[in-house]
């Protein structure tokens, strides 16, 4: 009672596959609890004493970045989208090795992509904000549900290369620091870290790479500045910065008096509550 795991279904009630190959694939032996054919419904539920409470989908439950991912819970903030008439979530892997969340999206009248964007980053927590991928269709399985490894990827035109807009200066190399992270290519100076893909690890890795020409770069930048058009002028203002000299104003004299006299009663020789205290160094 109170474990959780996934719900196998057995007995003289189940169904069987007219292929004999078939039916020894979709109803293998449970031999742990010595039955002959066992249903496993990929439904994970937990036992408590009011019942068995449904907990999600094996096959939606998957780890990104360290972190546990609902895909269910995806899906439902893509389909509550203006102008989307179908989606899906699924975790994707650039040829950099890095795993993507792409948000596939069947579209409609009153479909605007960059709404789409700013309602899901205020939604949903920066992790589960997915790459959205407009597509005509989602594949489906017989039960009707969606197959999500028939889900196309690479995505047409997004590992292809070739910008809509050519990049200069910070700007250009500022685009291959990115496109080294993520996979991907970037496709304008307007493109969003995040939006495209990034996430709290690869804004890590995009740091490092930072430093190496900027080395007052911070992980807080990207966040504060995530387009490519604003953190490259905000590093190009860093620079600037950092080649001029502070100027560091000396202390007041009065300041300086007001810390010697705070300094005395906690001197080795100050009498405090009656007794002196000598250094412990001292020889006596």
């Amino acid at each position: 009672m109170g474990g959780s795991g996934q719900l196998v279904i057995g007995g003289v009630g189940l169904a069987r596959y007219l292929d004999p190959e078939k039916d020894a694939e979709k109803y293998a032996p449970l031999e742990s609890l010595g039955w002959e054919r066992a249903y496993r419904s990929g439904d994970l539920v937990k036992a408590e004493p009011e019942g068995l409470v449904f907990l999600g989908r094996a096959d939606e439950q998957i780890k990104l970045g360290g972190r546990r991912i609902e895909l269910g819970e995806v899906d439902a903030a893509l389909q509550a989208l203006p102008g989307v008439a179908g989606a899906a979530a699924a975790v994707r892997t650039a040829r950099s090795g890095n795993q993507l969340l792409v948000g596939y999206v069947v579209t409609q009248e009153g479909w605007d992509q960059a709404a789409a964007v700013e309602k899901l980053r205020a939604e949903l927590p920066a992790a589960l904000v997915p790459l959205i991928a407009p597509v005509e269709d989602l594949p489906t399985r017989t039960s009707g549900k969606v197959d999500r490894n028939a889900l196309p990827w690479p995505l047409e035109g997004l590992e292809s290369g070739g910008a809509k807009e050519q990049l200069y200066g910070t700007e250009a190399w500022l685009a291959e620091q990115w496109a080294e992270v993520l996979g991907i290519p970037v496709s304008s100076a307007a493109d969003d870290f995040f939006a495209i893909g990034g996430s709290s690890l690869a804004a890590a890795q995009l740091t490092t790479r930072l430093r190496t020409r900027y080395p007052s770069a911070a992980v807080l930048d990207i966040y504060q500045q995530p387009t490519l058009r604003k953190l490259a002028r905000h590093l190009e203002d860093s620079a600037q910065g950092d080649g001029t000299a502070r100027l560091v104003a000396p202390v007041p004299t009065r300041a300086k008096v007001v810390q010697l006299l705070a300094l005395i009663p906690c001197s080795p020789w100050s009498a405090c509550a009656g007794r002196w205290h000598w250094p412990r160094s001292a020889t006596y």
